[in-house]
């Protein structure tokens, strides 16, 4: 039976973490979007920690996982260490906000993510006066939208919410994105505050490359699967990891 690492995201944002995987490791790659309940940024640690055991526990029954990337800041922040416990044959890979690759070339950064991001982070850097935490309760949402729609009214959203961090971050000297579909508007955020703008996609990827066996594949295999709509789904995000994979959709 062949290996697969495994990306799990709500939804379309950890394709860009997908993406950087790709063009650094060739491998058998399986993307769980748990679109049905997208996005987490809104739910209970108790319902993400139950959830991904329900998931990753599915998926093992008819797949050999080695190793598994949350391609998500809540799913980290709330489940990660409680994942290790329960499956500790499995190497985890967390995306957290690139908060320490931020601070060693800005004084000053502020960190958007959801809410749920935002209340984790808050009980280790809360005290940190350089430090801003900033809570968006509906970007991750809205982008989720734009991709499964594509309507200019969603688009308009994106940017109404971007426009208004620009008040909430104007003190910080960068911007880091705690949240894996930030990154799809990653050169609009950057564009719109005029600040540095810095993700987790690189640790994720350099992490994952050297927990991986020393021989890649010849190719990378990508199976996607989704908790609702696959079907329907599953072209969407092809052709984003394809436009991604072609630069025609610019993450950095």
């Amino acid at each position: 039976m062949d290996d697969y690492i495994l990306f799990i995201d709500s939804g379309i944002g950890g394709v860009s973490s997908l993406s950087f995987a790709i063009k650094k490791l060739k491998a058998n790659y399986i993307y769980f979007a748990d679109n049905k309940f997208a996005p987490y940024g809104n739910k209970t640690k108790i319902f993400i920690k139950n959830r991904l055991k329900q998931i990753i526990t599915a998926i093992l029954m008819n797949y050999s996982i080695k190793t598994v990337v949350l391609a998500c800041n809540t799913a980290t922040t709330s489940a990660i260490g409680y994942l290790r416990k329960v499956f500790p044959c499995l190497n985890f890979v967390g995306t957290a906000p690139a908060i320490k690759p931020a601070l060693a070339k800005t004084k000053k950064i502020a960190v958007i993510a959801t809410t749920r991001t935002i209340d984790n982070l808050k009980i280790k850097y809360k005290t940190q006066k350089n430090i801003k935490l900033v809570a968006l309760k509906s970007l991750a949402t809205e982008i989720e939208n734009y991709f499964s729609k594509q309507t200019y009214y969603h688009y308009y959203l994106i940017l109404k919410t971007i426009y208004h961090i620009k008040s909430k971050t104007k003190k910080s000297s960068s911007v880091v994105l705690g949240c894996t579909h930030y990154s799809f508007c990653h050169t609009l955020i950057s564009n719109t505050l005029k600040k540095p703008i810095f993700d987790s996609n690189n640790g994720v990827t350099k992490r994952l490359v050297s927990i991986s066996p020393t021989k890649p594949l010849n190719k990378s295999t990508i199976k996607f699967m989704f908790s609702d709509l696959g079907a329907a789904a599953k072209e969407k995000y092809i052709k984003i990891l394809n436009q991604i994979l072609a630069n025609k959709i610019k993450l950095c």
